[in-house]
């Protein structure tokens, strides 16, 4: 973990002084608190902790030396000297068992089909002591209709109130073991010794309401308790935050210094002469900017820390008021103005206080579109307001932005990349363009803005030869892509088939035009290889968890999707194409927050090669498991028999016995003969009359008939049912289609599922696991274990042969250690998977080299994937 043996060399130096008497911390190993600064990368200060046992008066040690903490009543008194005037991080974790994790669950919504023999439903059950409150709790929340369901904690440094920070919602591990933790950062303006005052006082809720309108009846002053105590405090760790590396002054554009309108179009013309109070421009321009006296936009009824409203809404409309704020200063008169800009300070102060201090909502996860909504007004309010504070918000904005954009750059330019929602880079996009209009800064550096071929790559439904890809996803068509295609790049010479390695994805198409069929096997985690360590409190309420998952596109419409992709907000791996595997979730597979993923815990593609013919992955999905599923050994191959057939093979080892659930979402499934057969058909919203809400399932969706696949389901007696998913939907219960096919096994030995998917399937059984099948002049085996059929002999889990009759070529891929001949030539290597190409009967002498065969050269291709251009350097300012 990054910064993990500075800490320790610093610590070995103090333990002799510092921790002679404490034997327990001796071996100077960081606290809990500190564990999670290292894991940002961030060098450890102070790490201090309780010595005394749970519910005692504590008593901190500073295993570094340099801080001090001390209980003043109900509060945390935290005294040190700061070397540095910057903005310092603070970590706080309690003991076990400190905090009731029932009171984050509350019924909500809508519970659309409770399973009450579900994985999650059981869990949730388990953890609330009653199976019932399984089926309609949808919780954790850390607030909830303005109820604080988390801990708070005041925090002031030199007896000055900054904010109210709430404990983050905590991950599946903190839950069971009843444990909170919280994360801030505090500017410390000169170095020098300094006390920082963290009190955990019951929080006052309702506190600011105005007369109006349009104001709801003034609620009444209600107290939350705050359950936590200074002596439930397990330990503290201080360190700079990671986010001030950036943070360096970004001036405006000269031509826009002292002039308005900044933010582009036309400026209002005022006619009369100035605007003054009596103007109703000026007075909704007010009473938006200002709390006391208009609508609140920003994190409720809560003046102390705005936390309990809508925090997209805060940076949206912020956004807007920055705006109008631009368009019309210019004209309004002095004391006009002088109203204005009262209420713009204090309304822009609040924001930047809470959105840069408050790391709840930093930028990961779920957060990533939130709070790039408050970077947005951060970033309105830098650039249109003329007083000194511009300086720091303007900065804060472009360092926030920045960093998120080389993350989600270096990671492939999604935040996940599937098939759907239209996340990552696209949020930022808004900012970025801001920054680069008034001030001159580019960020759009790095492989992603020098090449977003792979972006296209799977979500264009055709070749972008207009380098505009059109989205799989009812957000419609991103006219602003930046798709600079390499010179010589055409559908002739470009691969249909291209394994991302840094985010272990592989994608499968059967053409460039608009109509092919696009499928996507993922392995590793949303965040890439690089990203990982850092996938840390994720939020999974708005993506999947679903390492293996199959998704399946007809042009740009779903067949075989992931209901993850909507807003659905019970996250686990069986409401997405997964495997569950004994009675367990993948890892992070559990509601709304995950633990810490780690390299170790998440799949990959192990084996990847595409021919002409035929083109082959298997994922390594045994490390995505947590422990108690006793996974041995568990495979995914998918296999594109071209130009349309894909196979997936699924091998299961357990330690002992072993059960396995397979699911395979569709909208609409039609059973077929014979059995094992079904038709899955493609979907599209209803467009019902307005104000008139489905009442039925088939009254929401509608088939799309042009897009239709065929599965089959090739093991031998399995017998799939349609099922539908025990799914939270949080606005309606139609919000999107959850049926999809279902396939349960159990039994000692390994367990193995053949499944195929294809527009016309042309697969014949030819004996127990064995098939064959033709497309012109192209004919296939396939092989499910032990077996033989035409000229193929497998002794091997799995393989596959296609063969071209009018060139006398053939393709051969084998999984799993077994001799596997074809027409009596052994493949090489009979331990590993492999990949072989025969021309005339004859083994090519380089097949199966590198675990990849040889494809089509093209301009910037190298090993399945396009170079991007040079890199341009670093922002330029």
């Amino acid at each position: 973990m990054i910064g993990r043996w500075s800490l320790r060399c610093g610590l070995a130096m103090a333990a002799a002084s510092a921790l002679a008497s404490a034997g327990a911390h001796a071996e100077a190993k960081p606290s809990r608190a500190a564990e999670w600064l290292l894991g940002d990368g961030v060098q450890v200060h102070a790490d201090l902790v309780n010595t005394a046992a749970p519910g005692k008066t504590p008593a901190f040690r500073d295993c570094v030396g340099a801080f001090e903490a001390r209980a003043d009543e109900r509060a945390l008194v935290i005294t040190g000297s700061f070397p540095k005037a910057t903005v310092w991080r603070f970590d706080l974790t309690s003991f076990d068992g400190r905090l009731d994790m029932a009171r984050l669950y509350v019924p909500y919504g809508f519970v659309a089909f409770p399973d009450p023999k579900s994985i999650h439903t059981r869990r949730i059950g388990q953890l609330l002591g009653d199976p019932a409150k399984g089926l309609t709790h949808t919780g954790p929340w850390e607030i909830f209709n303005g109820d604080w369901k988390v801990p708070t904690a005041r925090v002031a440094l030199d007896g000055r109130h900054v904010y109210t920070s709430w404990f983050d919602l905590p991950g599946l591990a903190d839950q069971q073991a009843g444990r909170a933790y919280a994360s801030f950062a505090l500017r410390v303006d000169a170095p020098g010794t300094h006390s920082v005052r963290v009190s955990f006082d019951d929080f006052r809720r309702h506190t600011r309401w105005r007369a109006g309108p349009r104001s709801r009846p003034r609620p009444e002053v209600t107290v939350v308790a705050n359950p936590l105590r200074p002596h439930d405090v397990g330990s503290i760790a201080i360190g700079i935050d990671e986010r001030v590396a950036d943070l360096r002054p970004v001036p405006l554009r000269k031509g826009l210094v002292g002039k308005h309108p900044r933010l582009g179009g036309a400026a209002r013309r005022a006619a009369g002469g100035p605007l003054g109070l009596d103007s109703p421009e000026v007075r909704r321009l007010i009473e938006h900017l200002d709390p006391d006296r208009g609508d609140l936009w920003e994190y409720s009824d809560d003046a102390e820390s705005m936390a309990s409203g809508n925090d997209m809404d805060a940076g949206r409309k912020g956004l807007g008021a920055c705006r109008a704020y631009d368009a019309l200063v210019a004209h309004a008169a002095p004391q006009a103005r002088k109203e204005i800009d009262a209420a713009f300070r204090k309304r822009f102060a609040g924001l930047y206080d809470y959105f840069v201090f408050q790391r709840n909502y930093n930028a990961t996860g779920y957060a990533q579109n939130h709070f790039s909504k408050a970077v947005w007004a951060l970033l309105g309010a830098g650039l249109v307001w003329d007083g000194p504070e511009a300086d720091t918000w303007r900065n804060w904005a472009v360092m926030s932005c920045r960093k998120r954009v080389e993350l989600l750059g270096r990671d492939g330019g999604l935040e996940w990349m599937n098939e759907s929602r239209n996340y990552g880079l696209d949020f930022w996009e808004t900012a970025r363009r801001l920054i680069r209009q008034c001030t001159g800064v580019d960020l759009a550096v790095g492989p992603f803005f020098d090449n977003e071929w792979r972006y296209a790559l799977h979500n264009a439904p055709e070749f972008p030869a207009d380098r505009v890809p059109l989205l799989a996803t009812h957000h419609g068509t991103r006219n602003d892509a930046n798709l600079p295609l390499p010179d010589g790049v055409t559908p002739d010479n470009t691969p249909t088939n291209v394994h991302f390695d840094d985010c272990d994805q592989v994608f499968m198409r059967t053409g460039w035009s608009a109509d092919a069929c696009r499928v996507r096997l993922l392995a590793g985690s949303v965040f890439g290889k690089l990203g990982t360590p850092k996938a840390l409190r994720y939020n999974w309420a708005h993506c999947q968890v679903n390492r293996g998952s199959f998704v399946l596109y007809k042009g740009a419409v779903p067949i075989l999707f992931e209901p993850g992709r909507e807003r659905t907000y019970r996250k686990g791996a069986g409401n997405n194409n997964c495997i569950l595997v004994n009675d367990t979730d993948q890892w992070g597979g559990g509601q709304v927050w995950h633990p810490r993923l780690g390299l170790d815990q998440v799949g990959s593609i192990a084996f990847f090669a595409d021919g002409r013919l035929l083109s082959a992955a298997r994922a390594d999905l045994k490390n995505a498991y947590p422990p108690q599923a006793k996974v041995r050994a568990l495979s995914r191959v998918l296999v594109h028999l071209k130009p349309d057939q894909f196979l997936l093979f699924d091998r299961l080892e357990t330690d002992g016995p072993g059960s396995a659930q397979w699911r395979f979402h569709a909208a609409f499934v039609t059973p077929d003969e014979p059995p094992g057969r079904f038709t899955a058909c493609g979907w599209r919203p209803n467009r019902l009359p307005r104000r008139q809400k489905p009442t039925a399932f088939d009254q929401a969706f509608a088939k799309v008939p042009d897009a239709a696949c065929q599965v089959a389901f090739l093991a031998p007696a399995v017998t799939p049912r349609v099922a539908m998913s025990d799914v939270y939907f949080r606005w309606s219960p139609f919000r999107q289609p959850t049926r999809h096919l279902r396939v349960e096994q159990a039994g000692k030995g390994p367990l193995t599922l053949l499944t195929a998917f294809a527009p016309k399937l042309r697969l014949e059984a030819k004996g127990a696991g064995a098939f064959t099948g033709r497309d012109g002049n192209r004919s296939w085996i396939v092989l499910a274990g032990a077996g033989s059929a035409g000229d193929l002999r497998s002794q091997a889990c799995f393989a596959a042969a296609a063969v071209d009759a009018r060139t006398d070529t053939a393709e051969v891929c084998r999984f799993g250690p077994g001799r596997v001949e074809f027409r009596s030539t052994a493949l090489p290597d009979a331990g590993a998977d492999t990949f072989a190409t025969f021309t005339k009967g004859a083994l090519k002498a380089d097949a199966g080299k590198q675990g990849r065969a040889a494809v089509k050269p093209y301009v910037g291709l190298a090993d399945g994937m396009l170079i991007p251009r040079p890199n341009r350097g670093a922002a330029k300012e």
